[in-house]
């Protein structure tokens, strides 16, 4: 009976053993995929990130191009105002041609009328040119107003799509942050637990081995009070199986009993596992209570460090981008001076043309005049004659 009841509690402590091996084994194989999916998840993440970024990329890349071909039609749209303004020119060119054409073909006697006729027409070509010259001069002031205008759009884009792109940087920042302290939380609290479980491991193994080590003694006891006490009466004999017998119950009692005490200890260390765990927790969230006090002292801190160098940048770049446009409107206003003066003097050009035109037909009415007079006085002297 004493080799059975060895065999049964050996393969009950390989048993034991080969179930604490398997639950550790199932533990890791839990912790290894707890990890897996951790890692999954932050792939995971980090692709939804990059198609974000990709889609902006992409829709920035729109937005140029678009942009590029409203600027390809406007330009467009401009060289065909272009080509038909100077169609119209030909055709008045043309028109001019076939009238003195037709004008030529008519038997004019009197060479004075053809002149002054011919003179007319220079006056007209000559206002003509002149209209032609202020057309193009307002062409050129639109375009150089069209131009300046979208310089100033491309600019406000710009600046707009800088403030857009840093907001999404700080933004993805925060996000990162977040995770990391996520997991640094996560991973803390499974180093505890895996602390916790292994301490609870080492003291039950050491409990089994002071049971086995008690019901070895008692065992080896009993054999030793069976053993002495073979011999005797009939009387004797009863008395000390009896003896035995209460002895063994008594084992067992207490043995029970020490199992008893064993569970309400093993109960009284879970529940102060329980408390520790819970006053962690306090103290946890004390301690990321002070923390966010601190890391929210160092942050203001630091909001006010970046605030700082963002203004001074800010001021900076303003500066500098308020002092190229001074420079542009500058150079702007210096070439719209220069075309006003080039301007100008063409007006007085032409005011002097116009004058010594006006001249001209001054003294070549005064030359009909006398010749009319003169004329007249010849037709009058050969009357006279004649009479």
């Amino acid at each position: 009976m004493d080799l059975q009841e060895e065999e049964e509690e050996e393969e009950e402590e390989e048993e034991e053993e080969e179930e604490e091996e398997e639950e550790e084994e199932e533990e890791e194989e839990e912790e290894e995929e707890e990890e897996e999916e951790e890692e999954e998840e932050e792939e995971e993440e980090d692709e939804d990130e990059e198609e974000e970024e990709e889609e902006e990329e992409e829709e920035e890349e729109e937005e140029e191009e678009d942009d590029e071909d409203e600027e390809e039609e406007e330009e467009e749209e401009e060289e065909e105002e272009e080509e038909e303004e100077e169609e119209e020119e030909e055709e008045e060119e043309e028109e001019e041609e076939e009238e003195e054409e037709e004008e030529s073909t008519f038997l004019i006697t009197n060479d004075r009328k053809k002149k002054k006729k011919k003179k007319k027409k220079k006056k007209k070509k000559k206002k003509k040119k002149k209209k032609k010259k202020k057309k193009k001069k307002k062409k050129k002031k639109k375009k150089k107003k069209k131009k300046k205008k979208k310089k100033k759009k491309k600019k406000k884009k710009k600046k707009k799509k800088k403030k857009k792109k840093k907001k999404k940087k700080k933004k993805k920042k925060k996000k990162r942050r977040r995770r990391r302290r996520r997991r640094r939380r996560r991973r803390k609290k499974k180093k505890k637990k895996k602390k916790k479980k292994k301490k609870k491991k080492k003291k039950k193994k050491k409990k089994k081995k002071k049971k086995k080590k008690k019901k070895e003694r008692r065992k080896r006891s009993r054999r030793r009070r069976r053993g002495g006490g073979g011999g005797g009466g009939g009387e004797e004999g009863e008395k000390k199986k009896k003896e035995e017998e209460e002895e063994e119950e008594e084992e067992e009692e207490e043995e029970e009993e020490e199992e008893e005490e064993e569970e309400e200890e093993e109960e009284e260390e879970e529940e102060e596992e329980e408390e520790e765990e819970e006053e962690e927790e306090e103290e946890e969230e004390e301690e990321e209570g002070e923390e966010k006090k601190k890391k929210k002292k160092k942050k203001k801190k630091k909001k006010k460090r970046r605030r700082r160098r963002r203004r001074r940048r800010r001021r900076k770049e303003e500066e500098e981008e308020e002092e190229e446009e001074e420079e542009e409107e500058e150079e702007e206003e210096e070439e719209e001076e220069e075309e006003e003066e080039e301007e100008e003097e063409e007006e007085e050009e032409e005011e002097e043309e116009e004058e010594e035109e006006e001249e001209e037909e001054e003294e070549e009415e005064e030359d009909d005049d006398v010749w009319v007079f003169s004329h007249f006085l010849s037709q009058n002297l050969a009357a006279t004659q004649y009479l």
